[in-house]
């Protein structure tokens, strides 16, 4: 990146003042919208603090990276809306049928499963594919909010799994995956 006074996006290079300066935007809003550039891999982040800047990535593995990526909104994904909660961001997708082993093991609405039994489950479907905490829901019939207070956060602060954004746990397309150590076994 060339030093000037004024910064803007060379050799490749963009600081956040760059983007606040071309885009209009305030510096959070800059912030978040080259996160998910990022998040995207479209861009790489370089440097850290007031020296950050983000680098192009080559659209390619951006592509490789993130199949969904023709389906993710740029514009105001992260935009706070009244009272500064954070907007819904991303809506459903279509999941792949499950293998028949996972999806003989769901559970039938009201059915309880015993917590270690639903928390083999919930490792094993991230284990087939990264899923939101409102696929979990979904797929096991469960509250979002009783999942993710009683087995998702603890399986993720136990390392049974991953954020697939560890950067910012709550990004709104934040997805539960294996650790890259568990995925091999």
């Amino acid at each position: 990146m060339t030093e000037t006074s004024d910064p803007v996006c060379t050799d490749y290079a963009c600081p956040n003042t760059a983007c606040r300066g071309f885009s209009g935007l305030d510096t959070l809003q800059a912030s978040s919208l080259l996160r998910r550039l990022r998040d995207r891999g479209l861009l790489e982040k370089q440097g850290a603090g007031s020296r950050t800047y983000y680098t192009l990535t080559s659209p390619q593995d951006a592509l490789d990276r993130h199949t969904e990526q023709g389906e993710l909104p740029l514009e105001g994904g992260n935009r706070l809306a009244e009272g500064g909660k954070q907007s819904l961001q991303g809506g459903k997708r279509a999941l792949p049928d499950l293998p028949p082993g996972l999806a003989a093991r769901l559970p039938q609405p009201r059915q309880r499963l015993e917590g270690t039994s639903l928390r083999a489950l919930i490792r094993d479907l991230c284990g087939w594919q990264a899923l939101r905490g409102e696929e979990l829901a979904t797929l096991l019939h469960k509250d979002l909010k009783y999942l993710r207070n009683k087995h998702l956060t603890e399986v993720v602060q136990s390392g049974e799994l991953a954020f697939l954004f560890p950067e910012s746990p709550n990004h709104a397309l934040q997805a539960y995956k294996l650790p890259a150590k568990k995925q091999g076994q």
